[in-house]
């Protein structure tokens, strides 16, 4: 029986060949070929531009770029045996957390690549992970419906909340690390205490899975993306004021606030990443950059480039005013298929804290660590 997000997705494939997008019959062999995990997280609906023989891609109509292209990475690290999902950088930009497929979360050094501790408290692949801005815990979100809290030295669990009811997609703390917002397939947002795992308020208003959340910079809102094609910011405290952006046409992945807190970038299976301002939800920037499905976005620290990721294998950083391309990193790429898809589609990208490097982590569980342009 089909559950949760599957069901969910899997109801849209159901329907393409009415609409005429894609026949029944590509309809079944993407199907066929797409992971649990990215057909959970919206990928279906694009999944052709992974690759699925004799189907076209519908509504991709990629810009050309000339931007240059990556050397090698700095780091290259290959501690997970699954999918990498989620990536988080310590504030002090030292050590990078990785959330996996495998069930562990890796803290390790970011220089280096040297493995410092595995948090293995989850029982099902876990999906995000969120480091305090305080430095001293981490908060992951998992398929078996727990959000995480644990010490970021010893990685013992601090705390466990069992508030969803279904896998939970995303995490993010609050700049004051007191409280986490999660967002999970059961279409809810919640935000609860991070001390005590207490309830303090559920967001509902979704028709669809959650699969990204993220706290304002400035700790006032929050936004998420749905599978309903929405992208939503609502008020941290209430849940009220809420901002409904509907521009997109299919499923929201990822979703990064500017560090002044006034747009987010939100990034969609519809093959685009969009800059939209976070009052009357106007959009100012459509980049169009990816050959498919985009999923996963962020926004540099230094506020004036995104870096986006995708079905395609490519991690694209470009600025953030105009939509022009600045760097193409292509150091996933890979010849290499799992489950019918390239090894090298993107799951995560980061910005250090600093802004000088990137992280990028992709389906094959390998995270490169790279230069960010100048």
């Amino acid at each position: 029986m089909r559950t949760g997000r599957a069901m969910d997705r899997m109801s849209e494939i159901d329907g393409i060949g009415e609409t005429g997008e894609m026949s029944d019959v590509c309809a079944r062999k993407t199907a066929a070929r797409i992971s649990r995990r990215d057909m959970l997280r919206g990928l279906v609906t694009g999944a052709l531009a992974l690759g699925v023989a004799g189907c076209a891609v519908p509504g991709f109509s990629p810009a050309a770029t000339k931007a240059p292209s990556s050397g090698s990475p700095l780091l290259v690290y290959k501690g997970h045996s699954a999918s990498v999902n989620g990536l988080a950088w310590s504030p002090d930009g030292t050590k990078i957390a990785s959330a996996s497929s495998d069930q562990t979360v890796m803290i390790w050094n970011a220089a280096t690549g040297e493995a410092l501790l595995a948090y293995r408290g989850h029982t099902k692949e876990v999906w995000d992970v969120g480091w305090s801005h305080d430095g001293t815990r981490l908060v992951t979100g998992s398929a078996d419906n727990t959000a995480q809290v644990w010490d970021a030295t010893t990685g013992k669990m601090i705390q466990t909340y069992a508030g969803h009811t279904n896998d939970v997609n995303s995490v993010s703390w609050s700049p004051d690390s007191t409280k986490i917002a999660s967002g999970s397939a059961d279409h809810t947002t919640a935000i609860w205490d991070a001390a005590t795992a207490s309830t303090l308020y559920t967001y509902s208003r979704y028709l669809s899975f959650v699969f990204t959340v993220r706290w304002s910079p400035d700790g006032t809102r929050i936004a998420s993306g749905s599978g309903d094609y929405t992208a939503r910011i609502f008020n941290a405290v209430t849940g009220g004021d809420p901002v409904v952006y509907r521009d997109h046409s299919q499923a929201v992945n990822s979703i990064a606030w500017a560090p002044d807190s006034t747009q987010v970038v939100s990034a969609s299976s519809d093959g685009t990443a969009q800059v939209w301002d976070t009052i009357q939800a106007n959009t100012i920037v459509n980049f169009t950059g990816h050959k498919g499905p985009v999923e996963t976005v962020s926004w540099s620290p230094r506020g004036g480039r995104i870096a986006s990721g995708g079905a395609d294998q490519l991690a694209q950083v470009w600025d953030a005013t105009n939509g022009s391309t600045i760097f193409t990193y292509r150091g996933h790429v890979s010849q290499n298929k799992i489950k019918g898809q390239p090894g090298g589609l993107l799951h995560a990208v980061a910005w250090s804290p600093d802004g000088s490097k990137i992280a990028s982590a992709s389906l094959d569980g390998v995270v490169h660590v790279w230069k960010a342009p100048a």
